[in-house]
Order: structure tokens, then sequence, then C-alpha cells
């Protein structure tokens, strides 16, 4: 720990590599103490915002609480809390695009809260809404992928080889592409790509098939199984699933960049669209991108509606995230009209969640005392849990914040 000081100056100068920066924000996301005191620092960080000299860096710095374990030297912390928000979010995207916005503030806590947008001389309120990992397992119901067995982005073809016994037609394509017992699969002829047959699955493996050709298919070896769009989809969405859980929100999104194009294709199930659509969302807004993020989230509260039936939790899942992500937009009118929306389905520890987005949404418009009134509906709303003491946190700050400008 004793070169943790020497790594923060050259963090604070810009000659930190970023694989060193993604270590130091991994070390404060894995240590509870280190990133309560990153939640206290994003006070100081407003407040330098404001003053916009080094001098406010100190004076902060000097008034602020002392910080506890080997965070000794006062300078140093205040130098730490000026990075704080950037350390964390470079864990994610540590070279996020600039489309010209301000950017939004990007400090999130290992549970569920993402810091917003500054409105006049209010402190920037943070965002409440559920762990990435949370809000990704609950957009699908497939188990074939897991946290530990993503080796392999699903292919679109493979080629066709004989069983050794009996008329049983073998692909090198399997569960970790999207194949199920029962998908039908066409067969073409190598370069020409002449329809020979189809295949309809029997037997499915985690890098291979089996199943039997139509009796009239001209199906030899060489020839290749294509994988329809629908098939496709279903394996990226899994995908995305499975490299949130596994921490890959670099690899995530890039399924999602693959999946969302396909996703007017025929025969997509809702289900994978509306779940590439929501995810591919919050992905975009922990990316610090929110105009994106709104797009991707719209399109699938668009689609929440449509058979089969959504879950009511996961709907206010969604609405709370499409909520979040106008709240970082600055689209605070729009925000609360969705936030109200979630709020009369939601049950359990989203509704304080969104009673807080409610209460940042008010703030951002000036209106203080809608604001206080929704985060104190929050705090009332929380439970002993420790995610829960994390979000009372976040809301006791965005409280303080409230307060203390008046």
């Amino acid at each position: 720990m004793t070169e943790m000081p020497a790594r923060l100056d050259r963090y604070t100068t810009g000659d930190l590599p970023i694989d060193e920066e993604r270590a130091l924000a991994r070390a404060a996301l894995e240590d509870p103490h280190l990133f309560d005191e990153l939640m206290t620092a994003g006070a100081t960080r407003a407040a330098l915002d404001r003053e916009g000299t080094q001098a406010g860096v100190l004076g902060a710095a000097g008034a602020a609480a002392p910080l506890r374990g080997f965070w000794r030297a006062p300078v140093r912390a205040a130098a730490f809390a000026l990075a704080a928000a950037l350390l964390i979010f470079a864990v994610f995207y540590p070279r996020a695009r600039n489309d010209g916005r301000a950017p939004a503030q990007a400090a999130t806590s290992p549970g569920s809260s993402h810091t917003g947008v500054v409105s006049g001389s209010l402190p920037a309120p943070v965002v409440l809404s559920a762990r990435l990992e949370d809000f990704a397992s609950s957009s699908s119901s497939s188990e074939f992928r897991s946290a530990h067995t993503v080796s392999r982005s699903p292919k679109t073809e493979g080629r066709v080889s004989l069983a050794s016994q009996g008329a049983d037609v073998v692909v090198p394509l399997g569960s970790l592409d999207g194949i199920t017992q029962g998908t039908e699969l066409q067969i073409v002829r190598g370069s020409s790509r002449e329809p020979v047959g189809r295949l309809t699955i029997t037997t499915v493996f985690r890098e291979q098939s089996r199943g039997r050709v139509d009796p009239h298919a001209r199906v030899k070896p060489g020839d290749v199984a294509l994988v329809s769009s629908s098939v496709l989809v279903a394996a990226l969405h899994q995908q995305m699933v499975a490299l949130v859980a596994a921490g890959d929100i670099t690899g995530a999104r890039e399924a999602a960049t693959r999946a969302l194009p396909l996703l007017d294709q025929p025969g997509v199930a809702v289900e994978d669209t509306r779940g590439v659509l929501a995810l591919a969302g919050a992905i975009e807004r922990r990316a610090g991108q929110p105009a994106d993020a709104v797009g991707h989230l719209r399109a699938a509260a668009d689609v929440l509606s449509t058979p089969p039936a959504v879950p009511a939790p996961v709907r206010a899942a969604v609405l709370n995230e499409l909520g979040a992500a106008l709240l970082d937009a600055r689209r605070a009118d729009e925000a609360e009209r969705v936030l109200a929306e979630a709020q009369q389905i939601s049950s359990g520890s989203m509704t304080p969640r969104i009673e807080n987005n409610r209460g940042a949404a008010a703030a951002l418009r000036g209106d203080r005392t809608a604001a206080e009134r929704w985060y104190r509906a929050a705090l009332s709303g929380l439970t002993g849990s420790s995610a829960s003491n994390d979000e009372r946190r976040a809301i006791d700050r965005n409280l303080s914040n409230l307060t203390a400008v008046r």
C-alpha cells in the first residue's frame, strides 16, 4: 500500500497507464470502506467543480472528515476525490466517446447508484438502479450459458459432416450458438449457397449438434448449415447476460452491437428483442452514453406489453432504468413521467430507488420541496440489508446536498 500515494499522483497528472487505472478502480469496488470514502468524496468533487481552482481542492479536502485506513495524507485524499468518478468509470469504459454534451458525473456504487448530472447550484444527484448483473439476469430465463462457460461468440454457420452411424447429420453448432432441440437450420451447397435441404436438430451439446435432414434433401459432407437471425439473436442475448455476469462489460457491449441490427428480422422472439434492447441500454448508460441508452431503453419499454407478458418487477426495473437514463440526459420532465409509471407497478427494493430518482428529477427541475419529499419517502422504504445500506448513504447524500445549499 505504500506505493498508493505515488500511483494517485501519477493518475492526477495523467501519467498512470490505463491498466493501472483499472486496477486502482477495482480495488475501490472491492473495498467497502474505500468506496464509502469515495461516496463522501463526491461532495468534495461537486464543490471543486464549482470552485474550479486547486485552492478549492485543498480547502475542500481540509474541511472533509479524515479518511480511514491507509488514506492518511489529506492532500492525496483530495486528489483521489477529484479522480474517483473517472477511476470507477474506467473499470468499464476507460475511453468513452465525447458526443458534444457536457459530461455526466460517472461514479457508480458496487450496488446500484449512478451519479447523474448537475443542475444550477445543486450538486449532482445520485440516481439509483438495479445492479447491472441483476438487471441482465432478469432479462432472460435461459440458462444454457453461465459466467464460467463463455468461451466464444455465437457462430452464424457450420460445415456439415455425417454421423458414423445412421443417417444423422452433425454440425459444429451447439448451445453456444443458440441451438436447441427442434431448431431448424437451412443447408446450402458451399460457396454457391444453393439450398439443398433442411436440418431439424434432435440432440444438442455446447459445441455441436446432431439432427435429421428432410427426406428429399441432397445433403453431403462439406455443405453449410446456416443459423437464422432469430437463433443468432437468442444466442447473442444469452451471451450478453453471461458476459455481464462474468464482469466482461466490453464483451457484452460488443455482443449487443452484433444483435441490435438483427432485431427487426423475421422470427426474432419478442423476449430476445426487449432483453437485448434493455440490457444494451443499461450498458450504454453505464458507459456514459445517455442518448444511446435512452433510445434502446425506450424501444424496450415500447414492447413491454407485447405478449408474452413481462412480470411487473421486470417492467418496473426497465422503466426505472429508462428514467435514470433520461436524468443522465438532463430530461427531467420526461424522466418524471416514466418514473411515475414505474412506481405504479413497483415493489420491494425497486420502490425506494424510483422514489429517489423522482427526487432527483424534482431537484433537476429546481423543485427542492418535492425533491426532499421524495428523498425522505425513499429513505423510509429501505430495509436493513447491506444493499439498502449502500443506497441509504446515496439518498442521504442527495438529501444533504439539497439542504446544504439553501
